[in-house]
């Protein structure tokens, strides 16, 4: 069992909410030997910053666009990291991919939240991988399910940081339903329907927020865990993705990507997405 304290740095690139939850769980000793003593952005408009602020927390501005290699973001993320004696590393809305000297120096100590089931058994295919994040997972995971008419659940997953995305082992995986369409459709309906497209948008921002209260509890319990030494890992008895909803998978992944393409911010700090069309 861990004893002391464990200064922990808190790494965002947008609006900072689940963050702000670990911190006011610490405020109110409730986040086991957790202590967020920084908060560190990739984004110097990230409204996460002001919050972690006005808690009363130190704040870094790191943005991967100002180095001109993956070894100096590192470099002065480790800089940041030793300053602040940190012990822990929990990325919580983190957009870039963590340097590689970070991930080494910081081995089995960096944890990320994840919106979607992951499977890091090697070769398993999931909801994670390269420009998967945020509302996107929603998307591709809903969507998957009302093609494959799958159990309609998603998970609400922390897991360790490595050098690849998203293939860390699992700490916490919860589960979270998913409402099926009253009627079965199939993948050319859905390319061709711009009102079913409409409807996975709606649902997904509507999903998003229902679900962060969620996703926050599951950060901050594997924090807690992780700090008090209780440390167990989430392992699938079978694959997420059986090998005949491989192309579905993968269809509904890239679909995500091109109903949401890129991101701004709403007035109440919740990511939305552009459409197209």
């Amino acid at each position: 069992m861990s004893t002391g304290k464990i200064n922990t740095a808190l790494l965002i690139s947008g609006s900072g909410s689940t963050a702000e939850a670990i911190i006011k769980a610490y405020q109110k000793k409730a986040s086991g030997n957790i202590v967020p003593v920084i908060v560190i952005s990739s984004s110097p408009s990230a409204s996460g910053v002001m919050k972690a602020k006005l808690l009363g927390i130190p704040t870094e501005i790191i943005n991967r666009a100002d180095f001109s290699s993956e070894l100096d973001f590192g470099n002065t993320l480790l800089q940041v990291l030793n300053k602040y004696q940190i012990k822990l590393v929990s990325q919580n809305g983190w957009l870039p991919k963590t340097p590689k000297n970070v991930v080494t120096a910081y081995s089995g100590k960096i944890i990320n939240q994840h919106i979607a089931p992951l499977d890091p058994q090697p070769g398993a295919l999931d909801f994670g991988g390269k420009g998967m994040y945020g509302i996107r997972l929603i998307a591709a995971r809903m969507l998957y399910v009302w093609i494959t008419r799958s159990y309609p659940w998603t998970e609400s997953t922390v897991h360790l940081v490595t050098e690849e995305y998203d293939k860390g082992a699992i700490l916490k995986a919860e589960k979270i339903a998913i409402s099926l369409l009253p009627h079965i459709i199939i993948q050319t309906e859905f390319e061709k329907n711009l009102n079913l497209q409409h409807e996975l948008v709606i649902r997904s921002h509507e999903f998003l927020k229902q679900a962060l209260p969620i996703e926050h509890q599951t950060v901050i319990s594997a924090l807690r865990d992780f700090s008090e030494g209780n440390i167990t890992f989430f392992k699938r008895e079978y694959p997420l993705v059986p090998s005949h909803h491989y192309e579905i998978a993968l269809w509904a992944k890239n679909w995500s990507k091109k109903l949401f393409p890129k991101e701004h911010k709403r007035e109440d700090g919740i990511k939305q997405i552009l459409i197209i069309g």
